[in-house]
């Protein structure tokens, strides 16, 4: 199957790609995960245009899509962080309560 992509909503349509194509251009850093894709079923580029915005998804979404193993580290990277922010937070928030409880006994 074949796939055109847009690199963002309203740039221009390329294509069509298999999808090796573009995991290649995702590895190299020519597409994103984020990038808009829709079927080739032999409607041709013109037909394509008028497609609408919900027939569209992200190339992360295809089938055969594998990840960049890169992205897949800044993702997780990115999740740590956020977590380990919450932990902090809540670990401040319970040390702020301990004391008001033991101010009012």
């Amino acid at each position: 199957m074949t796939y055109y992509v847009r690199r963002a909503s309203e740039a221009e349509i390329e294509g069509p790609f298999v999808i090796e194509q573009i995991n290649q251009m995702v590895r190299q850093k020519q597409l994103t995960f984020k990038a808009l894709a829709v079927a080739d079923s032999g409607q041709g580029l013109q037909a394509v245009q008028g497609t609408p915005a919900k027939q569209w998804m992200k190339v992360a979404d295809l089938p055969g899509y594998e990840p960049d193993p890169e992205e897949e580290r800044n993702c997780l990277s990115i999740a740590l962080i956020i977590f380990v922010i919450i932990a902090v937070f809540a670990v401040i928030g319970l040390i702020k309560l301990a004391d008001i409880i033991h101010r009012i006994h």
